[in-house]
């Protein structure tokens, strides 16, 4: 069987070295042909859920859960982390502004800021959690009247003035100003010592509920937007990722400074991979073709045959690449791989082939060509298929 294949690749390599402008013709023809293909054809599937068979179990299901629940699957997740309640608010509050204005999504919900919560957000609370709750607001309400129309800090401390002799004479003990007293001396200490901390008002309001800010608890605020994507191009959360993060640029830096931002979610997870894959594609296949390069000159000890070596290596890229763009269309994130082991698999057809050369006893090139053929061509045609 191989000495028929032989037989042929060596009748094959006679004809092309008996005919080579035609050859070089068809060659080049095949070339550009492959390059119109690769640019008109070729695409980029960067959906990393369709890289195994939707035929699988848990394929399935999770096709299944995401068409149940799109936006969890396609989300943005902007994730706030604060010491202080009002101030992760504030910038859930200006960051779901900027999205919107920005139209980096198609939706956009953040629980604390959202209008229904923020409206009905107490029927949502235990009964003796909302008792305490109004019970705070119904002592706090003489000091937050007074501060309605005027905000001025010397009104501020005259309505803590007020409120505390109005407690007095009530049938509320005034050490529920205890709080309020806490929250105003850490951000004069703070104040002091040069770093930023603003009056928390809902630490000093629901000093009873848990909510205290002047304890080490770290509040977490949730930003939620469904950007969207253009699967056919190789980062197709590339406008809302970094229109975000152009977002979170505009918030105040000493709001930055106590509450730290974060994203994550699907869309950001394949965002970081895809640069990753696109930064290291390129390293990988400059340095490979470095070394390979570099091996060569090693090994040939001619500048000529390097060259001659590495034309061919870079023309298989090309006709491999239109190649795939005919049959396949669409590359994942795997398949782009190819580009790199085919630097490594298919230089060893021209380093044997260049080896047989120069071991032949002819003398004519051509003849060389023909014995070559003969000789390697059945192991050149199953390493062909393999490769």
């Amino acid at each position: 069987m191989l000495g028929k294949i032989d037989e042929i690749v060596s009748r094959v390599v006679g004809f092309s070295t008996a005919k080579p402008f035609l050859i070089l013709v068809i060659y080049a023809c095949l070339l550009v042909g492959s390059a119109i293909a690769v640019v008109n054809f070729l695409s980029v599937d960067s959906d990393s859920s369709k890289m195994l068979s939707e035929k699988l179990d848990f394929q399935q299901r999770t096709q299944a859960f995401n068409k149940d629940f799109p936006a969890l699957k396609n989300a943005v997740v902007v994730v706030l982390k604060s010491k202080s309640t009002d101030a992760a608010d504030h910038v859930a509050e200006k960051l779901v502004s900027e999205i919107k204005t920005r139209e980096l999504a198609t939706d956009v919900f953040s629980p604390s800021v959202d209008r229904f919560f923020k409206t009905h957000g107490l029927l949502y609370q235990e009964v003796d959690e909302l008792q305490t709750t109004l019970d705070n607001l119904n002592k706090s309400a003489s000091l937050l009247a007074n501060l309605r129309d005027d905000q001025s800090l010397n009104n501020f401390f005259h309505a803590l003035l007020t409120a505390e002799n109005l407690g007095s004479g009530a049938d509320f003990d005034p050490a529920f100003l205890d709080q309020f007293y806490g929250e105003v001396n850490a951000t004069i200490e703070a104040r002091l010592d040069s770093r930023f901390q603003p009056l928390s008002w809902s630490g000093a309001v629901d000093a009873d509920t848990g909510e205290d800010d002047t304890q080490d608890e770290t509040v977490i605020r949730v930003i939620y937007a469904t950007p969207k994507l253009d699967f056919s191009l190789t980062k197709p959360a590339k406008v809302a990722v970094l229109g975000i993060r152009e977002a979170i640029e505009t918030i105040d830096p000493d709001l930055r400074s106590i509450v730290e931002i974060g994203l994550t979610g699907d869309p950001v997870l394949r965002f970081e991979e895809l640069e990753s894959v696109e930064n290291g594609i390129v390293l990988s296949l400059v340095f490979s073709l470095l070394l390979v390069s570099l091996l060569l000159a090693f090994l040939y000890k001619r500048a000529g045959l390097v060259v001659l070596t590495m034309m061919t290596l870079l023309s298989a890229l090309v006709l491999a690449t239109g190649f795939a763009s005919l049959v396949f269309g669409a590359l994942n994130l795997v398949s782009v791989a190819f580009v790199v082991l085919l630097v490594g698999l298919g230089l060893d057809f021209s380093i044997h082939a260049i080896s047989h050369l120069y071991d032949s006893p002819s003398s004519a090139i051509r003849d060389r060509l023909i014995e070559m053929g003969g000789g390697i061509g059945g192991a050149f045609f199953l390493s062909f298929l393999t490769t």
